[in-house]
């Protein structure tokens, strides 16, 4: 693939030229790339990441239908990028939780929990589930976002007689479904589910 530059013949061509060569625009750019041989015979990992394109693309074909949705994803989009472009990145792409910060956890209600978490778009919901040092499921519900501090918090609203021994399970999900759960007790126990 290349780019054209200062080509006043080539400026703003796009199709076939010959059996070479196919110009492209992108961006305001003029891109020349060979033409693809369509007779490959493609291998059982080719054929499973053309698979995933192909759900990825129906999923951003579908979600670019509401407007709301084209805005917010065109909003993100730089350079030669295009919603569609970034609808199909966001598919790809997990959320990842950082950390589980206890720190500020007593046990008590109201007592914080933070939690660390990224994705490249955004990240729609983290819950947080606190199990007790017996299994038996405490409390759950759904962090917040806190813009001053970049992460999501998660405030206590059962009393916990024994935070030392508890369990700490926090999920974030995006829009497309993906999620990551992070979870953390006296175990010392880190565990990862990736959700695709």
């Amino acid at each position: 693939m290349a780019e054209s530059k200062n080509n006043y013949v080539m400026y703003g061509m796009s199709g076939k030229l010959g059996k070479l060569l196919i110009f492209r625009q992108r961006g305001g750019k003029t891109i020349a790339t060979a033409i693809p041989n369509r007779f490959n015979v493609f291998t059982e990992q080719q054929l499973e990441i053309q698979s995933k394109f192909k759900e990825a693309a129906s999923w951003a074909r579908g979600i670019l239908k509401n407007a709301e949705n084209r805005k917010f994803y065109s909003s993100l989009a730089t350079g030669g990028q295009s919603a569609f472009n970034m609808a199909i990145a966001d598919w790809f792409t997990d959320p990842e939780i950082k950390d589980i910060d206890t720190k500020e956890y007593t046990g008590m209600v109201g007592s914080v929990i933070k939690i660390g978490v990224v994705d490249i778009i955004k990240v729609q919901s983290v819950k947080v589930s606190i199990t007790t040092a017996s299994s038996t499921l405490l409390e759950e519900g759904s962090a917040v976002f806190d813009a001053n501090s970049q992460q999501c918090l998660y405030t206590a609203v059962q009393n916990n007689a024994t935070p030392v021994g508890s369990h700490i399970k926090a999920t974030a999900t995006d829009k497309p479904g993906n999620s990551h759960s992070l979870e953390k007790g006296d175990r010392t126990v880190l565990s990862q589910m990736f959700c695709f």
